[in-house]
């Protein structure tokens, strides 16, 4: 009994000292926050920015509580633990990117390749036309991968002769590491073609056999009997065209064209096209031969280009040797 009599007058004593030093703080301005009653919770109660324990131990006014935080020092090694970290994974991060826009644009080359030799077996053994009117004005309407209702327009893939062999997908003959507002740069002649080019000298046309007076080249394509080694011969690759006007940049091109032009024989020349095979994935292009592989192959050479592009900043040019006979159906 006596215990608890001390104990309760020392709970009073402590309760008392409190209040009175609260309301001296209070009553000088020092303080603005409301009382809080029962100061003897046991949950840590914040007044005049102390933090006061709910005990029974007497309230000492000289030890502070430090508040939380980080100093400047440690923000500054955490910023640069971060900017290392980001110097580091975003290369990476790159690297991964680029290594998905391959992935995806092999898959699409060979889904052209197979959707090819789908179109000459039900079009008795012919593949299909790379440009069947390009003779007309204006370069034509109708390519491998289109139709377009004028020159001045993108080709529209729903009417292409190969839409229904894609499984009525455009994006299949796009490349994702080719930049979409090259479709729409200056004099995009072919724009809408998505960057892959078909081999239209040889494959999707009949120069190589009428040559270049005479208007079969460009309507009868090559039959699949007359391709002698298939897994040497250049269906489709990566293109595009390098431009000069009227600032450096490249547009989409619908045809891989081989080093040389045809002459009116259907045999080589000693002049040269303007190089359209694009080496965009890591200094490598994609190509999809007429077995239906794909392979990534290095530019071993390059030209100039007709239109003042820069072919060896944007990497355009050929891969294998200098003469068409990675072209060639013979």
């Amino acid at each position: 009994m006596a215990k608890r009599t001390v104990g309760n007058l020392y709970r009073a004593l402590v309760e008392k000292s409190f209040r009175a030093q609260a309301r001296a703080r209070f009553a000088s301005g020092k303080c603005r926050t409301a009382f809080l009653k029962n100061p003897t919770s046991n949950v840590q109660r914040r007044t005049c920015g102390r933090w006061i324990p709910g005990s029974l131990e007497p309230w000492n006014p000289s030890v502070r509580q430090s508040a939380i935080g980080f100093t400047l020092i440690e923000l500054l090694v955490v910023v640069a633990i971060i900017a290392i970290l980001a110097s580091i994974l975003f290369p990476v991060f790159a690297s991964a990117r680029r290594a998905g826009y391959k992935a995806k644009c092999a898959s699409n080359l060979r889904q052209l390749a197979l959707a090819n030799q789908m179109y000459a077996e039900d079009y008795d053994g012919r593949f299909v036309p790379a440009a069947s009117d390009i003779f007309a004005s204006g370069g034509g309407q109708w390519r491998w991968h289109g139709w377009r209702p004028s020159p001045d327009v993108p080709f529209q893939p729903e009417k292409g002769p190969l839409w229904q062999y894609l499984g009525c997908s455009g994006g299949i003959k796009e490349c994702p590491a080719m930049d979409a507002s090259d479709s729409y740069s200056p004099n995009a002649f072919e724009a809408g073609c998505g960057g892959y080019g078909y081999n239209d000298d040889y494959v999707g046309g009949s120069y190589w056999k009428y040559g270049w007076t005479d208007l079969r080249s460009c309507m009868e394509a090559a039959r699949a009997s007359d391709v002698q080694n298939p897994s040497r011969t250049v269906m489709f690759a990566d293109a595009a065209i390098a431009q000069g006007h009227p600032l450096q940049h490249v547009t989409e091109y619908s045809f891989c064209e081989p080093p040389y032009i045809l002459g009116a024989d259907g045999q080589p020349t000693s002049y040269r096209y303007t190089p359209s095979i694009h080496f965009r994935h890591n200094g490598r292009t994609l190509v999809a031969w007429c077995d239906g592989h794909v392979t990534a192959e290095e530019m071993t050479f390059t030209a100039l280009s007709v239109y003042g592009g820069d072919n060896e900043r944007f990497k355009i040019g050929w891969f294998g040797p200098d003469s068409n006979e990675l072209f060639d159906l013979r």
